[in-house]
């Protein structure tokens, strides 16, 4: 009964992967990552919408963040670029944010009533008025004026 050969640091030397598998599973790796981000900018593109589409930012986000962690894992087990990484991890981040920022837009007060207003609006005074309530409604949570803010414009 003969040892097995160890690495450096003690550990078992990993099998080599065959070139032409690496390179499959590169391309579908980069194609998941192209699916992730373009889940992911589909999400953001939710945040006005009126409740029931509203909710496929969540759906959405969460989806495009699951395909760039399944990216990663991929990328570690088939030995991939290291850019790869970095496109997983800006996606990640770009997911968390659009996720984050659907949760505030749907604990917010008033912002249910704003996306109505503004699907409901015809005309861009109908849209300035919806945003006119909205800023109202934010200056009476702040306890600031609005006045202020026009007159800086």
């Amino acid at each position: 009964m003969m040892p097995q050969p160890r690495g450096p640091q003690g550990k078992k030397p990993r099998k080599p992967i065959d070139p032409i598998e690496q390179q499959k599973a590169n391309i579908r790796t980069s194609l998941m990552l192209i699916a992730a981000a373009l889940v992911i900018f589909a999400a953001s593109s939710f945040v006005l919408s009126t409740m029931p589409l509203f909710l496929a930012l969540f759906i959405f986000a969460l989806a495009g963040i699951t395909l760039s962690i399944i990216a990663i894992v991929r990328t570690a087990v088939y030995r991939g670029p290291w850019f790869f990484y970095i496109a997983a991890g800006v996606s990640i981040i770009y997911g968390a944010m659009t996720l984050l920022g659907g949760i505030g837009l749907a604990l917010m007060p008033g912002a249910q009533e704003y996306r109505e207003c503004r699907a409901a609006a015809l005309t861009q005074t109908d849209m300035y008025t919806c945003d006119q309530k909205f800023q109202g409604t934010m200056d009476k949570l702040t306890g600031t004026s609005s006045s202020s803010s026009s007159a800086a414009r």
